[in-house]
């Protein structure tokens, strides 16, 4: 054995390790193992930073993927923070190999938890050569690599565009007007968007209040979406627009946007000014929004009122259609704050409309193919409310409330086009009435009740859960459905969607 190999030799054996002959070639002599410990001993971080890769991902047990040098330096001065001078801590490894300039370690991992005493767990380090010295890839502790998963394949015949439009205040408009939209498309590209971007993934965690390693793996995972590539030629497509729920956001539903655009539909979700999570400007910068400005906290009374809570009950439970239709109109009485949401973002919505009108005659990509004859709307939450409240105005040809409580005046007014409620029913028999607006209908109407559900159900967030894609796909076949069926005139049987789907509970009201 050549004098190098009995070097490394002696120091496996005093750090009391056991290697195979094959896994003593180019093992460095300080290997990555060593310099975590002694950086987290230390809490080091400046040698931290300097020893991850920019895109480096680690993986912990129960927890999502965390990504990024500056994501993963957040997550050890979180951890750090929780464990102050922990003089336990060591990487031991018991497998060090190199292929070329990677580097791969395995071990046992243990620090101390000032409730549970000594923790232990395997891990295992990627590292790569560079010319300033070895550079960690991948850190996964206890084996807890998952696969990040892409969002579900649309179903129809075209792919998918995607584009962002932001227009600023001026002297004719006292808000900012920003929206997206998915559209369809004949390009057939991989280059597919990140299902959320940098700015996207950190503006949400900046408005939960989250640690930014709570959803930094969702700008590794793809959407279905291309960015600004021309809508499918000589077609006209029906036009939907969507409203979130309050603190929402217009990425929040691309599941079902996908697959809307991918059957030929135009679909356009809406923000909002003080009440959106944030606004994405067309470069893809984002305007953050806060749970404390002005509008929140000023509601914040009318979202904790005891009395409201009362009439919500009713809404919830009754089914007499006079103690209903009592409720909401006193529901909406003592919510005038919720009201003006909904106006505000009714005003919005037509602001929308007068742009797509011009996007549609001089936008070089999507010049002429909206069709304004052919126009839905649905939202979550305060967003149905504001879908209810256009379906008395006939602008548009068919609409959807998901779960929301129908603030604004429809109580006070009648459904004018076909009109479908999606409640969420998360125990026994408790899901949002809806009989006062289908009795006084023009129009069909519908309720859907998917057992099971909660109120955020209707997000992507479903793609986190137990068994998200058959949510997913539940709310994707419902909503095309029902469009399908009042925007392009297709003779679909609900029947069919209720039998796929045993926590599906859908009636014809009227």
């Amino acid at each position: 054995m050549k004098n190098n190999n009995l070097l490394t030799l002696a120091f496996l054996l005093i750090c009391n390790v056991s290697f195979s002959q094959t896994q003593l070639t180019n093992i460095q002599f300080r290997t990555l193992s060593q310099k975590l410990t002694t950086i987290e001993k230390s809490q080091d971080l400046e040698s931290l930073n300097n020893l991850l890769d920019n895109n480096v991902l680690v993986f912990l047990p129960d927890a999502p993927p965390i990504y990024s040098k500056e994501v993963v330096l957040d997550l050890f001065k979180y951890s750090w923070g929780k464990n102050k001078n922990n003089t336990e801590i060591k990487y031991e490894p018991t497998s060090i190999k190199k292929n070329n300039n990677t580097i791969y370690e395995e071990g046992m991992y243990q620090y101390r938890d000032g409730n549970r005493g000594l923790i232990k767990m395997s891990y295992s380090i990627v590292g790569i050569e560079i010319n300033s010295g070895p550079s960690i890839k991948e850190i996964v502790y206890n084996n807890s690599k998952k696969e990040i998963q892409d969002l579900p394949k649309p179903t129809g015949i075209y792919k998918v565009g995607q584009s962002t439009h932001f227009y600023s205040k001026n002297e004719n408009r006292t808000r900012p007007i920003a929206f997206q939209i998915w559209y369809p498309t004949k390009v057939d590209s991989e280059d597919n968007l990140p299902f959320q971007s940098k700015e996207v993934a950190l503006a949400i965690t900046n408005f939960l209040g989250w640690p930014s390693f709570n959803n930094s793996f969702t700008r590794l995972m793809n959407s279905n979406a291309v960015k600004n590539v021309p809508i499918a030629p000589n077609k006209k497509f029906p036009v939907v627009i969507y409203n979130h729920g309050y603190g929402g956001a217009t990425p929040v539903y691309q599941t079902v946007f996908e697959e809307l655009a991918s059957h030929g539909y135009v679909v356009v979700s809406v923000g909002h000014q003080d009440e959106s999570a944030f606004l994405i400007r067309e470069d893809g910068s984002v305007i953050e929004n806060s749970p404390q400005n002005e509008f929140y906290t000023k509601r914040e009374p009318e979202l904790n009122n005891r009395t409201i809570g009362i009439e919500q009950s009713t809404i919830l439970n009754s089914d007499d259609l006079n103690d209903l239709n009592k409720s909401y109109k006193k529901l909406v009485q003592l919510s005038p704050l919720h009201t003006e949401s909904v106006n505000l973002w009714a005003l919005d919505t037509k602001n929308v409309i007068i742009e797509l009108k011009k996007i549609n005659k001089h936008n070089l990509l999507l010049k002429g193919g909206f069709d304004f004859n052919n126009m839905g709307i649905f939202g979550h939450s305060v967003g149905g409310a504001v879908a209810g409240d256009f379906s008395s105005k006939e602008t548009f040809k068919a609409g959807i409330n998901i779960d929301g409580f129908q603030f604004g005046n429809l109580i006070n007014s009648k459904l004018k086009i076909p009109f479908l409620f999606i409640s969420s029913n998360e125990e026994d028999n408790r899901y949002l009435r809806v009989l006062p607006f289908a009795n006084a209908s023009e129009k069909t109407t519908y309720q859907a009740i998917i057992k099971g559900f909660s109120h955020g159900s209707f997000s992507d967030l479903q793609l986190f859960t137990p068994n998200g894609n058959d949510g997913i796909q539940l709310q994707r076949e419902l909503i095309l459905g029902f469009f399908n069926k009042y925007l392009k005139k297709k003779n679909i049987k609900f029947q069919s969607v209720k039998n796929r789907f045993e926590n599906l509970t859908l009636n014809k009201l009227k």
